[in-house]
């Protein structure tokens, strides 16, 4: 892999004008109540407006959200959807209602899958609640799956960078400060250190921007439970190799197509 690797200080400043808070309020009676606050990442802009990436545990249970550089710089933004099995949502925030002639800049971002186990990465966000901050790591892992998410569309980067309370929704930047994952979650326990994971932005860029056209991510769904057969039930039912169809799920498509319970899926098109 060839890039041109640059100092850390470099980096940073490279992304600092990309990577926000992102506050959270509830409102009661007309009352706006300040309930938490993590990390977001521009990732897109139009004539009207920024687009910002962050994780849907950020944003849930909020009424209002607000995104700026520091607790005193804020600016409204309205939050466009979000998706709790992938972990990401999008927020709009227009250019219209930021003041004081600053700008956001859209992340430069990078492709996730040229990521090496040993690169050294940056986790740049909102940690604790302090504002803006930086750790050091590298790339533990790839292609890393914690099991028990529901439908997740991706794999997560492993790094030892620390991510505390408030990075979620921040970047991961590489040393050509490129923008190559979404920080979601670490490991907390007393005999746990410094395993954190990152969203690889290539699929959270595809899910925000689902979010951004549509208002929510749409998903692939059969409608069949299926299980495999091993080779004695195949050979003794004298049965072409496929995924045999346990239920079908009423009115869903696969039961719209006409497939039944005992049916044997041989291939979809021309994929066996």
């Amino acid at each position: 892999i060839v890039f041109e690797e640059r100092s850390i200080a470099d980096v940073v400043q490279s992304v600092k004008d990309s990577v926000v808070i992102v506050r959270k309020e509830v409102v009661n009676f007309n009352e706006s109540r300040f309930v938490g606050a993590g990390s977001g990442v521009v990732y897109r802009e139009d004539d009207e407006a920024y687009y910002v990436i962050t994780n849907a545990h950020v944003v849930n249970g909020g009424d209002k959200f607000n995104i700026g550089f520091t607790e005193l710089q804020q600016y409204p933004a309205e939050l466009l959807g979000f998706d709790n099995d992938a972990d990401i949502a999008t927020l709009k925030i227009l250019k219209s209602d930021i003041t004081n002639g600053e700008k956001l800049a859209v992340a430069k971002l990078g492709n996730p899958k040229d990521l090496f186990v040993g690169e050294t990465v940056l986790a740049v966000g909102n940690a604790l609640g302090y504002g803006q901050s930086v750790t050091k790591g590298i790339v533990s892992a790839v292609d890393r799956d914690l099991g028990g998410r529901k439908n997740a569309a991706y794999r997560l980067i492993q790094t030892d960078a620390a991510i505390n309370p408030g990075n979620s929704g921040g970047a991961l930047v590489n040393a050509a400060g490129e923008v190559v994952g979404i920080n979601t979650v670490k490991i907390a326990s007393t005999e746990v250190e410094g395993v954190g994971f990152a969203i690889p932005i290539s699929a959270g860029e595809h899910i925000a921007e689902a979010i951004r056209e549509k208002g929510y991510f749409p998903r692939s769904f059969l409608g069949v439970t299926v299980r495999n057969l091993d080779l004695n039930a195949l050979l003794q039912n004298n049965y072409p190799l496929g995924v045999y169809v346990q239920q079908v799920v009423p009115n869903g498509p696969a039961a719209k197509a006409g497939i039944q319970s005992g049916d044997l899926i041989l291939k979809i098109g021309d994929t066996e």
